[in-house]
């Protein structure tokens, strides 16, 4: 048996280092075997079209810049969330097999929140020099030099995601992640962080065999 739990792709992992996004929590079905997977139907559960569409579109274009083929489901199941609705198992079963996936992505927001936090002032008080008190001008420049900035409180915007992973076959999960991200700054570069801190944990896991580790074998 290779080495890792599931062969997904040869991708080429990104590092997300200084990402806003991070993944606080991940499951692996240790009762599923090995397996390659070639086409990915990757699915963003939410009722906004923007963020669908670009979350879709960074997960996608990694997968094929892998050599992997993958369908946004925004192409082929346009279904409206932002109604409360959601299609019968037999609709969404037939748009998954019809596109030929064999893997299916879900990632979905769970929570959002925001949070307060206190940034500290930047200098705290000490007496200058006799010497600088001799004039207005000498106190001024050294002075506002050095203003003291109090400490100050600032709204933070926390999303949690949940990402999904399963087997078309069985209909079984095969991985599941949890991740935070904080103050994004707009949504395709969200996306983009969001992807490449699910691949690499992907990699961290064993799901994804790295092109050079495979070679050695």
């Amino acid at each position: 048996m290779k080495k890792g739990f599931i062969l997904l792709i040869a991708f080429v992992i990104l590092q997300s280092c200084g990402s806003s996004s991070t993944i606080t929590g991940s499951y692996l079905n240790m009762a599923m075997e090995p397996k390659t997977y070639n086409r990915a139907f990757v699915m963003a559960i939410t009722e906004n079209t923007v963020a669908r569409n670009e979350v879709e579109n960074a997960f996608v274009a990694r997968a094929v810049a892998a050599g992997m083929t993958a369908v946004r489901s925004i192409d082929v199941f346009p279904v409206s969330f932002k109604e409360k609705t959601v299609a019968g198992k037999e609709v969404l079963d037939g748009v998954i097999k019809k596109s030929g996936a064999d893997i299916v992505v879900t990632m979905a927001l769970v929570d959002e929140k925001h949070e307060s936090r206190y940034v500290g002032g930047s200098t705290a008080y000490n007496p200058m020099a006799y010497g600088y008190y001799g004039g207005y001008y000498p106190y001024y420049s050294t002075r506002g030099a050095y203003m003291y900035n109090p400490g100050y409180y600032t709204e933070e915007k926390v999303y949690f995601f949940e990402t999904n992973l399963y087997d078309v076959a069985s209909e079984k999960l095969i991985w599941s992640a949890q991740s935070k991200t904080v103050n994004p700054t707009n949504l395709k570069t969200f996306a983009k962080e969001h992807t490449d801190a699910l691949i690499y944990k992907m990699r961290k896991d064993g799901l994804i065999i790295h092109q050079r580790e495979e070679a050695k074998k």
